[in-house]
């Protein structure tokens, strides 16, 4: 284990490839999800939250749709993370059924972050 001074913690295990990873290579390779995921799967009280929207086609290609549960607000908007949690792409949702263009990232697992108002939710999409 090694100490990381700008993390004020330790890093238990860190890989470099000399190649792309497939998605079934970054899959197997992430025992836990992002902290990301975690503002979405558990609230304070420890117990699970559910998901705010919906995905699909999942895994996708060049395009998703996302189906929101609940009215959007004004600023609700999408943010698409890749596996090391770069920002690749950020969009407004304006409408509870939307289509999201994704033929401009490459292929991989991506997390997606759906923020409306005071709920943040975050869910895996895995694109071909």
């Amino acid at each position: 284990m090694v100490l990381d001074p700008l993390m004020k913690g330790s890093i238990d295990e860190f890989k470099i490839f000399n190649r792309a990873l497939s998605a079934e290579e970054v899959i197997n390779a992430m025992q836990f999800p992002p902290s990301v995921l975690a503002i979405d799967k558990v609230d304070i009280t420890g117990e699970e939250e559910p998901n705010y929207f919906i995905v699909y086609p999942n895994p996708a290609q060049d395009h998703f749709t996302i189906a929101t549960k609940d009215q959007l607000e004004k600023n609700a908007n999408i943010r698409v993370y890749n596996n090391i949690g770069n920002l690749m792409l950020t969009q407004k949702v304006t409408n509870d059924n939307q289509t999201i263009y994704i033929d401009c990232i490459p292929t991989g697992l991506y997390i997606l972050q759906l923020t409306n108002g005071n709920v943040v939710s975050a869910q895996k999409l895995l694109k071909e």
